[in-house]
């Protein structure tokens, strides 16, 4: 650790950008994300902030060795836990701005009072020329933080974007399904009033359904306080646990109930009472709310896909820097959004405020509807005999064809429709679905004798442009479009995919479609080792006895196989999974619900994780491995495979 930090300290030497670093009790994180989401690139330049909570001592290591030198500013996020850490904190960031959050009673555990724990967070500061505080006379925390980002954009001279794009980040949340059709966000890491704002703001922002909190003991603050928080979120149900919230019940609604200690609330608490909720756990960890988390899960499988929002976010907001200012976006969620969970992640994007869905079937797009997105959804793959479930949910068809044309223009007609959205498909040289040149005369002709339908884009599909070897080939493409869309009327164009995006500027247009470019780096397949025996050598492991031991083994299994999304052909060494940071070879054929692996190099026990893909290996490492893409891999993944969400 120490090298890492002497390494860390002497690339900051080397940055001649301003360092912000920013540290306190509460609000670190968010103020540093909102003021990412203000930052105006194309009049500041570049900016770089620590990734997610990258706050400790390993953390802030990471952080600076990530400055790549260009940047104008780095926003550094620093955190402590015990005494003596700041110092060494403060040596590797040097700050040219300080900025501090509120001091309160978060991560107190270790100092012997609030004064001892500024005096320590201090420390960060002490040759800084800068120093920014939070006006803790402002009652509200979100607007506190928002006045903070604000006077250090004020006081550095910097521009930044209307305030009104800022959306309210819940720190440390995980989303994932929960019994009885339920949805569970999991805030099991601190529980004061200022989390417990943002929190429940959190909550309120996803798609409707009853509202359940359950609340563990405050760590330090005023009973009445939150229980005013809590009321004026209007919440459907609520449910303390712990001694204290329990002697403070009569200050909490009436459609309440209060457990002692978080055994109780398994041996009492009816289950029923959450169906058809979103539930949000606020706890502290003491009080085990993770058992609470896994006791409330709908699927119990050790195997799990992670998905980081926050990373789809920045994957979105890179695209959009290459982007002209009034350059559209259409994010793709088909096939359940590449597999990671299609009403999730949309309301993700509907937050980001992206300008248009995009799904390959009708019953997607009722998905999303039923889940509460509003965003305008395009249907890719539109088939005749789902038009009018189409139409009742509001969803927008891509017209490929005469026939489908007509088809839509009578359906809207029976509804009594006028100027409904729909999306004209260019065959350009895909060769899927898409009008070809010779029928353009005749598509421009329909569509001017009618008041039915409107067009909102024209669009087609770039084949190959991930290749630069084909790149005549998707210029021609491009020309192609420019004079078939030209042809028709007035609309949005849009004709880069993710690849196009970065490769082709020149065809950004009125649009573009992100699909894979959204989910880079941000999906990850996980499991845990159930079991590790030794091998004798010449034994035979798995079906056919394809696996030979031809040493004594270490074996570990696994709780995946082919029926949750683990292919088959990674059998027989092909494919290897990480344990510990190390790749470990899959030893004979992949079952259908168990994998074996040769753990005989690694350190490990029963209970450790096993990465199937992440950062090791990447998911276009295992694709390499099958001779096939990516997509294949990520949409392979079983239903019954839980998707844990990370904010």
């Amino acid at each position: 650790m120490e090298a890492l930090q002497r390494w860390a300290a002497y690339h900051r030497s080397k940055y001649e950008g301003s360092v912000i670093a920013i540290t306190g009790s509460n609000g670190k994180t968010v103020v540093k994300e909102w003021f990412a989401q203000l930052w105006d690139s194309q009049k500041n330049g570049k900016l770089f902030r620590s990734p997610r909570s990258y706050n400790s001592q390993l953390g802030v290591a990471l952080s600076l060795l990530m400055i790549e030198g260009d940047e104008r500013v780095a926003f550094i996020e620093a955190g402590i836990s015990q005494p003596g850490e700041m110092e060494r904190l403060r040596q590797m960031i040097r700050p040219n701005v300080g900025v501090l959050t509120n001091i309160g009673d978060a991560h107190l555990q270790n100092f012997s009072s609030t004064a001892e724990l500024e005096s320590e967070k201090m420390l960060l500061f002490a040759d800084c020329p800068l120093l920014i505080k939070a006006d803790c006379t402002i009652q509200d925390i979100n607007s506190q933080n928002l006045d903070l980002v604000l006077s250090i954009y004020r006081k550095l001279g910097l521009h930044h974007k209307p305030q009104q794009e800022i959306e309210s980040l819940a720190m440390r949340l995980e989303i994932k399904e929960g019994i009885n059709n339920s949805t569970i966000i999991n805030d099991s890491y601190i529980n004061d009033l200022a989390s417990l704002t943002i929190a429940l703001d959190y909550q309120n922002r996803l798609p409707k359904q009853r509202r359940v909190l359950i609340f563990s003991e405050l760590e330090g603050g005023d009973y009445a306080q939150a229980a005013a928080i809590i009321a004026r979120n209007n919440l459907d149900l609520f449910v303390g646990i712990g001694e204290g919230v329990f002697e403070n019940r009569a200050l909490f609604p009436t459609q309440s109930y209060f457990y002692k200690t978080t055994g109780d609330f398994f041996n009492l608490f009816d289950n029923k009472l959450i169906s058809d909720s979103t539930i949000l756990l606020k706890g502290s960890r003491k009080f085990a709310f993770e058992k609470i988390s896994a006791h409330l899960s709908a699927k119990s499988h050790t195997t799990f896909m992670e998905v980081d929002l926050e990373q789809m976010a920045e994957n979105l907001n890179r695209h959009r820097a290459l982007l002209a200012k009034d350059c559209r976006t259409m994010a793709m969620v088909k096939a359940n959004s590449y597999g990671s969970g299609s009403v999730e992640v949309a309301a993700m994007l509907e937050r980001q405020k992206v300008d248009y869905l995009a799904v390959a079937y009708t019953d997607e797009g009722v998905t999303l509807r039923n889940g509460g997105i509003k965003t305008p959804i395009v249907v890719l793959n539109a088939d005749p005999a789902s038009y009018d479930a189409m139409v009742e949910a509001n969803l927008e068809p891509e017209i490929y064809s005469l026939s489908s044309l007509l088809s839509f223009i009578s359906t809207t007609r029976r509804y009594g429709l006028s100027s409904y959205p729909v999306h004209i498909k260019l065959d350009t040289g895909m060769h899927r679905l898409g009008f070809l040149e010779n029928e353009i005369g005749e598509l421009h002709k329909i569509i001017s004798n009618q008041s039915y339908i409107k067009v909102a884009s024209i669009f087609s599909h770039l084949a190959a442009a991930d290749d630069p070897a084909q790149d005549e080939f998707t210029e021609g493409q491009i020309a192609k479009f420019r004079t078939m869309a030209s042809e028709l009327p007035a609309a949005l164009w849009h004709i880069c995919n993710s690849a196009g995006i970065e490769r082709f500027p020149q065809a950004h247009f009125d649009m573009v479609r992100l699909g894979i470019g959204l989910y880079k780096d941000a999906i990850s397949l996980k499991t845990r080792i159930v079991q590790i025996k030794n091998i004798a050598k010449d034994e035979t492991i798995g079906y056919g006895r394809w696996g030979v031991a031809h040493k004594g083994m270490r074996l570990a299994i696994l709780p995946i196989g082919y029926a949750d999304g683990l292919n088959r052909r990674l059998g027989r060494g092909v494919g290897k999974v990480n344990v510990n940071g190390a790749l470990c070879p899959i030893v004979g054929n992949v079952c259908m619900d168990t994998v074996m692996v040769d753990v005989s190099k690694v350190d490990c026990i029963e209970g450790d994780e096993a990465v199937i893909f992440g950062n090791s290996p990447a998911v276009e490492q295992v694709a390499a491995w099958l001779d096939t893409i990516s997509y294949e891999v990520l949409t392979s993944v079983s239903s019954r495979i839980k998707r844990v969400y990370i904010n």
